[in-house]
């Protein structure tokens, strides 16, 4: 079922291209795959067996780190029971909820019963929106691997491993597979979020900007201070933790690193809501950008997203 499994989500990864004639070839084959896949994909997840091999690599532990909200609960346990196909497993999966969203702390049996020594459901007083992904996690294992995932995708089974072979390569760098370049104009003006571009290939670009969703591995103790300044972060990017995250990785002067990566498959939820669409549809990313760069400017003299040679 595991072999299934990653054919499925390999042969997706392919069906891009940057080429825009191209890609809308590919496009039928997309909608396609992704159907069939969130046909097939929950079946062979059935038969996945809940344990683990933990290990400590460079006296780092391997953390993954997640969070969800109610309209997607439902559809969670998928996300977890994909991890244990990893063929580097982690140490422990941490699925941060918020009390105030689940204020009975139920959740589905389905994804309740998957919980043991390694993945755990954990219930936080504030609702700190996809903060909650990194936050955490960050302050409980400030020197461990940190990696960072989203509850509706299904990642291929060497994200893991990949990660942490390009951080083995890479000190004081954090490792992504997703995103892409920022966009500058004249007189190294940074241009609209949406006319960043897209990269699958390797690049260590330090004008890349990576989504955490797609897989983000950190060692949080090399992160700006301000990282986990929750009252500076809900007031300047409340909605877009990526923002953030991006901004405190260049005031930290840490490399960049993007691996090989291709397209995300997602798991199907019914009338799904996601931060990236909100953002994208009312330009709130440049908003949120915009708000970073203004309140570092104004108070250090200092401009996060500044472009870099």
């Amino acid at each position: 079922m595991k072999q299934i499994y990653d054919y499925i989500v390999s042969s997706y990864y392919h069906l891009y291209s940057n080429y825009y004639g191209w890609n809308k070839i590919l496009s039928p084959f997309r909608l396609t795959t992704r159907a069939l896949a969130n046909i097939i994909i929950p079946i062979c997840l059935k038969h996945t067996r809940n344990c683990f091999t933990n290990k400590e690599i460079n006296n780092r532990r391997i953390i993954v780190s997640l969070t969800s909200f109610p309209a997607r609960i439902e559809y969670v346990y998928l996300a977890i029971k994909a991890l244990f196909y990893q063929n580097t497993l982690p140490d422990k999966i941490i699925l941060w909820l918020s009390i105030n969203q689940f204020p009975n702390k139920q959740v589905p049996t389905r994804l309740s019963c998957l919980q043991n020594d390694i993945f755990e459901i954990r219930f936080v007083d504030d609702d700190i929106k996809s903060h909650k992904k990194y936050y955490y996690a960050f302050k409980e294992f400030p020197n461990d691997y940190v990696i960072l995932i989203d509850d509706d995708i299904y990642y291929d089974t060497k994200l893991i491993e990949d990660l942490l072979i390009a951080a083995r390569n890479n000190e004081h760098a954090i490792i992504c597979r997703y995103g892409s370049i920022l966009s500058y104009g004249k007189s190294d003006q940074l241009q609209p979020f949406n006319n960043r571009i897209h990269v699958e290939g390797w690049s260590t670009s330090q004008n890349f900007f990576f989504g955490t969703g797609g897989g983000t591995l950190f060692i949080p103790s090399l992160l700006c201070k301000d990282c986990t300044n929750k009252d500076l972060f809900m007031k300047l990017t409340p909605l877009a933790d990526d923002i953030w995250l991006n901004a405190m990785v260049r005031l930290s002067n840490l490399k960049i690193v993007k691996i090989q990566g291709g397209l995300l498959l997602p798991i199907k939820i019914n009338n799904n809501i996601t931060l990236c669409s909100t953002n994208l549809e009312k330009d709130y990313n440049d908003v949120q950008i915009c708000n970073v760069i203004n309140w570092y400017t104004k108070t250090f003299d200092i401009n996060p997203f500044k472009k870099r040679n």
